[in-house]
């Protein structure tokens, strides 16, 4: 409750005397939830205290795709800057997949950008498939999310 509400001098008392920063026995860890507040303080306060970015909640994502589903590019923004927007959910989906599943624009629109600039990281997240073989793109027109895509970012990305 106290990550849900950013009490961040709650959360330091509760973890200097013996709460565990991985939230054990739910489904998702402080950082999961810190993500998905797009709580930026939060989210830097748990990496600080060594808060497990690989872990995954009960929908197979980690924070970084948390923040993603919930388009909070500022949190998205952090993972970014530890070089992150590779991570795959359980599902194999990479980022851009979780962003237009949730039609996350903020974030969608972020990542092409990124994209343009950076063939290795378009290479990791535009063109994997996850693990029934759909790539970002068959999950936009399956959400029916173009709108999501800005059309000239798509026609420069995938022609």
């Amino acid at each position: 409750m106290a990550t849900k509400k950013n009490y961040l001098s709650i959360i330091r008392l509760l973890l200097d005397n013996g709460w565990s920063i991985e939230n054990p026995g739910e489904k998702e860890t402080l950082l999961h939830i810190a993500a998905e507040k797009n709580s930026v303080s939060l989210i830097k306060f748990f990496l600080e205290k060594g808060a497990n970015i690989d872990a995954k909640n009960g929908e197979g994502y980690t924070p970084l795709l948390t923040a993603a589903a919930h388009n909070n590019l500022e949190a998205v923004e952090i993972f970014h800057g530890l070089k992150l927007l590779p991570q795959l959910s359980s599902y194999g989906e990479t980022i851009l997949s979780v962003a237009l599943k949730h039609d996350s624009i903020n974030v969608v629109n972020y990542l092409v950008m990124k994209c343009l600039s950076d063939n290795e990281l378009m290479n990791s997240i535009f063109y994997r498939p996850n693990n029934v073989g759909d790539t970002p793109l068959h999950i936009a027109a399956a959400m029916n999310h173009f709108e999501t895509f800005n059309a000239s970012l798509i026609t420069s990305i995938f022609t």
